[in-house]
């Protein structure tokens, strides 16, 4: 019961969450690109997606974490789970040092991997911004197995109530160093202030109130053989979804400068909005599907079935909503959007 409300409201909250942010972009987005204009803009959405290539020395090793996980919970074994977190955060730590020293190589780098349309002026705040950048991803990594560990323990509310916080925090936080002039640069490391806060309380949380432990001690490293074969096909996806959303702003930076780059990252911005409302659903029902995988149940294959038919059904219904008013409305909406923007 406790697991079906955690389920119920979180899904609910991911909703509120997408709709905060939604809301927040619409009136927050005008403002800020007033202030630091559109140059600026495409400068910080053009080396936020370049550093986010970062993100794939995760190895996919994320997602996997959950499906190990519940195979020990069912089983009771909770030294397997302690060695478990210690395995996955001795990776990550690994993983998050080869984060940063590609990350700082990047930024020495900066002039040949954004090519010549970008002023010096330009560069120089592409540097500063992806620095800020990369140690922010750097310190995401050793978090990861933390935040693994609260999604397998399917706490949700929790989960998406932060991303409600970090939603509402962020114009709150930005808006006055933008107003103070310090431009991307400020509303970059406002942006990691909240992430490493954000990082404190999911630490917080784990260790008092679901009771996080972990050893570097026996760790199984046949266990990791298995994770990584496992982390290999989702690392695959992961190498797909980057080339398919973050590939073309790259491309649209080097041939037609900044400037394209804002206006193409709006425009991609909303096509992430309409992405997440599918996914929202599905997310939640993750450790409930590993749960399922794991226990060997002889009605194994009913139940999975069940919940994706439930889950495909709901978010249909979702997506289609969004899709019909978009066919109505939608050139109504771009033609405001551009009002505002412009």
């Amino acid at each position: 019961m406790k697991t079906t409300r955690q389920i119920r409201i979180g899904a609910i909250l991911s909703y509120v969450s997408m709709a905060v942010g939604y809301v927040v972009q619409i009136v927050y987005t005008p403002l800020m690109l007033r202030i630091i204009g559109s140059n600026q803009y495409g400068v910080y959405n053009l080396t936020n997606s370049i550093v986010s290539y970062l993100s794939l020395f995760s190895l996919g090793f994320a997602p996997a974490y959950v499906r190990f996980f519940m195979r020990h919970k069912v089983r009771n074994d909770s030294e397997g789970v302690i060695k478990l977190n210690g395995l996955f955060m001795s990776a990550f730590l690994i993983l998050g040092l080869l984060a940063l020293l590609s990350g700082g190589i990047m930024v020495s780098n900066i002039g040949g991997l954004l090519g010549s349309k970008f002023s010096i002026a330009e560069l120089k705040l592409a540097k500063i911004l992806m620095i800020l950048m990369v140690v922010n991803i750097g310190i995401s990594f050793p978090l990861i197995p933390i935040v693994s560990f609260i999604q397998a323990n399917e706490r949700f509310i929790f989960q998406n109530g932060l991303n409600i916080v970090r939603q509402i925090c962020s114009p709150f936080l930005s808006l006055p160093l933008l107003l103070a002039g310090y431009g991307a640069i400020g509303m970059t490391a406002a942006t990691t202030a909240i992430s490493i806060g954000i990082s404190v309380c999911q630490f917080w949380y784990a260790v008092r109130v679901l009771h996080f432990k972990i050893t570097f001690k026996n760790l199984e490293f046949d266990e990791f053989k298995e994770v990584s074969i496992f982390s290999s096909f989702i690392f695959l996806n992961a190498v797909t979804d980057q080339i398919n959303w973050n590939a073309d702003k790259f491309i649209v930076g080097r041939y037609s400068g900044a400037l394209a780059v804002a206006i193409y990252g709006i425009a991609a911005q909303l096509n992430s909005y309409y992405l997440g409302f599918s996914t929202a659903i599905s997310n939640v029902f993750i450790p409930k599907i590993n749960n399922i995988v794991a226990d060997y149940g002889i009605d194994k294959n009913e139940k999975l079935n069940s919940i994706f038919v439930t889950v495909g059904k709901m978010q249909l219904i979702v997506v289609g909503l969004i899709l019909t008013n978009i066919i109505v409305v939608g050139k109504e909406f771009i033609f405001f959007g551009r009002a505002k923007i412009i």
